[in-house]
């Protein structure tokens, strides 16, 4: 399975919460750094998808908008694999859809209807942020519980 499962069974929810956040810190900052190789040179990554200076020139904008909130992704994929990794596969698999369908289609049928392109080319960072506040409303109250847990298990392992 994986670490969170096999610390999480053995009731260490302090390395639990270690390693989420962890996980966290290390998927941000691959996200950012990511980001960063586009917004310095997009030309040069776009030139394996495009053939021409137009469509290099036409891309620019809309991957502009899609790699603003690659940092995010992320952390939403990270809380999926929480909840698999605990068996808890309800909260698993609504998380795991919920950027790329629950979120996002209603989002882009939205934001086409009234801004066209445009609101096509939006969809996709604001779905990316809609679906992170979801999914932290979601996540939050297992958080909570899990710091609660994780105190817990660092007082009984100090002794």
């Amino acid at each position: 399975r994986s670490i969170l499962w096999y610390n999480y069974g053995a009731k260490l929810h302090h390395r639990v919460k270690g390693t989420f956040v962890l996980a966290t810190k290390v998927l941000t900052l691959y996200g950012v750094i990511i980001s960063l190789i586009y917004f310095i040179d997009h030309s040069f990554l776009l030139s394996f998808f495009t053939e021409t200076e137009e469509e290099l020139l036409q891309a620019g904008y809309p991957t502009f908008l899609c790699m603003s909130t690659f940092c995010i992704i992320g952390v939403q994929m990270l809380v999926a694999r929480y909840y698999q990794s605990l068996g808890i596969y309800k909260k698993a698999f609504i998380i795991s859809l919920m950027r790329n369908l629950i979120v996002f289609i209603p989002i882009l049928f939205l934001l086409a209807h009234y801004f066209q392109l445009d609101g096509i080319r939006w969809s996709f960072p604001i779905c990316d942020l809609v679906s992170l506040f979801i999914v932290f409303a979601i996540f939050r109250k297992d958080w909570n519980k899990l710091t609660k847990l994780a105190k817990e298990t660092e007082k009984k392992s100090d002794f």
